[in-house]
């Protein structure tokens, strides 16, 4: 299975932000430590690497921490406008595909849109409509390939195409 920002939900993808950014802090403490503090610094200021985390008593650990949170703060909103960018994007061409549906069509394809994944009776009763009505309907969106269905017992789940 790959890794696709898509798919994650919101809180997933905070998490995953909040992730990467204490990494490049800690990244950015490694790298620039030793530009940032000079080498006859007092050795009180020099014995571990987690000496200056998040220790603004001095100006070398100030302006250290200072470039590792400017540096997280900025490549966790680099992430997160991708990720905006992504379900932009996915949502641009579900509301492209909407445009070529039928009314019908088109109340299926948001049910599923607002809940990810839903069995064909949920739906039935969600829309209050005949089981020969839905299924025709939803025969036509897989052969479209806008949804994509999965049988379980004497159902199916239903869910949005991959592609889409």
């Amino acid at each position: 299975m790959a890794f696709s920002l898509r798919d994650m939900d919101d809180i997933t993808k905070l998490m995953f932000i909040l992730l990467i950014s204490v990494i490049v802090y800690f990244l950015a403490i490694v790298v620039f430590k030793p530009l940032i503090i000079p080498v006859d610094a007092t050795p009180s200021h020099t014995v571990a690497m987690g000496d200056h985390m998040m220790n603004f008593t001095n100006p070398y650990s100030s302006t250290l921490n200072a470039v590792g949170i400017l540096l997280a703060v900025f490549v966790g909103f680099l992430i997160s406008l991708k990720m905006r960018a992504a379900k932009k994007g996915k949502i641009d061409e579900l509301n492209i595909l909407k445009k070529a549906l039928s009314q019908d069509e088109k109340k299926i394809v948001e049910e599923i849109t607002k809940v990810g994944e839903i069995t064909q009776d949920s739906l039935r009763f969600r829309l209050n409509w005949s089981k020969a009505k839905l299924s025709a309907i939803i025969g036509n969106l897989d052969r479209m390939n806008v949804i994509q269905r999965e049988r379980q017992g004497k159902t199916y789940n239903i869910f949005l195409s991959k592609k889409n």
